[in-house]
């Protein structure tokens, strides 16, 4: 279960390393994962137009009445079925996706380095041509590192004074 959630949320995977010959190859997804990611492609198009659009929809709804308790009610329904269209559409991904034996071996990769990102998970995983957001992170900086650069810098400011 916990394979297919990964399968489900992975990143899109464009190029995969070929065996012997040394050159990649483009990935091929099944027919399950191409229908999945074309819906949730569609749904999240037709969110960022309903947002850039939301003066126009909202003016629409109030005027047609969607904003009484009959319109909420069938709002709700609207919502309630898209919500299921969507998870349909995220699972049915996830099984496309786990049932390819490359993306399955991308994805064991992937993981293995999200634990341990050492020098040779490292160069496993740049092999493969998949959606950058999800590479693992090898440096952070955080807000204790830049306190503590002030602090040495106005003690040293100080010092000099």
């Amino acid at each position: 279960m916990a394979a297919l959630w990964r399968c489900a949320t992975g990143p899109r995977l464009f190029r995969i390393p070929a065996n012997s010959e040394g050159k990649s190859r483009p990935y091929e997804a099944n027919t399950a994962e191409v229908l999945g990611d074309r819906i949730i492609q569609w749904a999240s198009f037709m969110w960022s137009l309903s947002c850039w659009t939301s003066p126009i929809l909202v003016t629409y709804l109030y005027r047609k009445g969607y904003f009484t308790l009959e319109g909420m009610n069938s709002g709700l329904r609207m919502a309630m079925a898209t919500a299921v269209i969507m998870s349909g559409a995220f699972w049915l991904r996830g099984i496309g996706r786990w049932a390819n034996p490359d993306y399955c071996t991308f994805i064991a990769i992937l993981s293995a380095a999200r634990q341990v990102f050492s020098a040779e998970n490292k160069v496993r995983l740049a092999r493969y041509d998949f959606d950058f957001w999800a590479w693992p992170v090898n440096y952070s900086w955080t807000q204790m590192a830049i306190r503590w650069v002030t602090v040495v810098h106005i003690q040293c400011e100080a010092q000099d004074k």
